[in-house]
């Protein structure tokens, strides 16, 4: 049976010192006094640590082994640009380089993936960049249930017609496994599949690609 990853990565303004807590510093009650979290209010990681006391459920699966902590993970020199602090995050790149592929995409470079499934990764979010390779086969959404319920209402649809070919808005025409074998992610803004990743044609497409799949006839999203 194969074996499925299944990564969460949580966005936003996480207070890592309340989660992770360094109940027996000094320093921590010191420059804390009104915000730092009671050491009985702390679930007991070791002698030095807890997780706050929301956190309780997780500690199953620490004493199964289960979970690992990691701190203060960063990189030399770093970038105080938001945006580029999340490239170099996404791509496990040095700060003074630029990387194309993401970062769960070079971990599985020379990995056997599973013969016969039609893709590799699914990323639920706008940021395909982690999964992003030539090795990976990624199918990116904002929505997963809406992706699943069009999904249904093509599978079911008597209106659906194969079409052997797509068009670019650079105008060169392209074969569905070319695209299909990179990135892609819906834009809600303008209704057009975008490549999140530079497609294998002569003539580089630079907007986007529309789906084998559309219900419509083919033409290039930027006209």
């Amino acid at each position: 049976m194969s074996r499925i990853l299944l990564l969460v990565e949580l966005k936003g303004g996480n207070d890592g010192l309340n989660t992770l807590i360094p109940y027996a510093d000094p320093k921590y009650r010191e420059l804390r006094p009104a915000i730092g979290v009671a050491r009985e209010r702390t679930v007991q990681l070791d002698e030095h640590v807890g997780l706050h006391e929301k956190l309780e459920p997780l500690m199953e699966s620490w004493k199964a082994k289960d979970l690992a902590i990691l701190q203060g993970v960063g990189y030399p020199y770093p970038n105080r640009s938001h945006f580029r602090s999340i490239e170099i995050w996404d791509t496990a790149s040095a700060s003074n380089q630029t990387l194309s592929e993401g970062w769960i995409a070079q971990a599985f470079q020379g990995t056997s993936l599973p013969k016969g499934a039609g893709v590799d990764s699914i990323v639920v979010d706008t940021n395909a960049l982690p999964s992003t390779g030539p090795g990976l086969r990624t199918i990116v959404m904002q929505d997963a249930e809406n992706f699943l319920r069009q999904a249904e209402t093509m599978k079911d649809s008597s209106q659906l017609m194969p079409m052997p070919r797509t068009c670019c808005s650079a105008g060169s025409s392209i074969s569905p496994p070319a695209w299909s074998r990179r990135a892609c992610r819906w834009s809600p803004s303008r209704p057009r599949w975008a490549a999140s990743t530079p497609m294998p044609t002569r003539s580089r497409c630079t907007s986007g690609c529309w789906p084998s799949w559309r219900r419509v006839s083919p033409r290039c999203a930027g006209t």
